[in-house]
């Protein structure tokens, strides 16, 4: 690409985004309609308009916190790593470096995601994403950019810190982006022991199932490596038939944008009113 035609490209977020939305439709609504995971689903199901405003509006402040995370990432290996350590990191093959990053990657990716789903003012970023009722590829666009930069932002935290090469960290981030859309996809593969080694559609489904059962399990996102080590595996042979979560969450765009910060309010509303002094009657008072 010539550098004027780099320069357009680079000016216009929406035809970019416009020209990955139709390279999406065109690779996984074909897979839906031939292999389902779940038969019966409709294309324009319960929240689809919603989750195509995540898609194309949602993508400038994550971009821009994400990129502000990488930059501290980035500091703080200058300030804590030793340069042997990058030197041998870089002069590795791509080959290698990429695998070796994912597993890395991964690793914070799976304990980031246990702490969103653990602390109480992060499961309020990490509910909307967890509000969808049915899961398809454009539902994982359904996220909070809060909640995207910090899970997106952990996971590559490792890369720069340690130094990896920049081609094998975008090789990663490619991998990571387009996995986390085969696994939100109603695709259906037929995985057998795969399913031990990269994370699918049937492992990711269950992470979020409403039964109770799924409930806290299947935190990685490329390895369910880190979920049978740190015990949160659940990987059975059927398919959840429910979605979504008890929390009360509007289809609408904006009114998701705001739920974390009404939760969070109200939390430390109820907090001031619990530690508010209660008044004794004084002297005057006394009958």
């Amino acid at each position: 690409m010539s550098d004027i035609g780099s320069t357009i490209w680079n000016l216009l977020p929406g035809w970019r985004s416009a020209c990955f939305l139709a390279l999406y439709l065109l690779i996984f609504t074909p897979l839906e309609l031939l292999i389902p995971a779940q038969r019966g689903r409709k294309f324009f199901r319960q929240g689809w308009s919603t989750d195509l405003l995540h898609f194309f509006f949602s993508a400038i402040p994550i971009t821009i916190g994400i990129t502000a995370m990488i930059g501290g990432s980035a500091l703080l290996g200058s300030l804590i790593t030793p340069v042997a350590v990058t030197h041998w990191l870089v002069s590795q093959p791509i080959w290698l470096q990429v695998p070796i990053g994912i597993v890395l990657a991964d690793l914070f990716f799976y304990l980031g995601h246990r702490l969103q789903h653990e602390v109480p003012w992060l499961w309020d970023f990490h509910a909307v994403h967890h509000s969808s009722k049915e899961l398809d590829w454009l539902a994982a666009f359904r996220i909070h950019p809060v909640d995207q930069i910090l899970e997106r932002g952990t996971s590559l935290i490792p890369l720069f810190v340690l130094g990896f090469s920049p081609s094998a960290i975008v090789a990663i981030i490619v991998i990571f982006q387009w996995q986390s859309i085969l696994i939100h996809s109603n695709v259906r593969i037929p995985s057998g022991w795969l399913k031990w080694l990269v994370a699918t559609p049937d492992f990711h489904h269950w992470h979020h199932s409403a039964d109770a059962v799924g409930h806290n399990k299947n935190f990685s996102g490329q390895l369910p490596l880190w979920d049978l080590i740190f015990g949160t595996a659940y990987m059975p042979s059927a398919m959840p038939e429910r979605y979504g979560i008890t929390d009360s969450i509007s289809n609408n765009y904006l009114m998701q944008l705001l739920h974390p910060f009404r939760r969070l309010t109200a939390r430390v509303l109820r907090r001031l009113k619990v530690r508010q002094p209660v008044s004794t009657p004084g002297p005057e008072h006394d009958p």
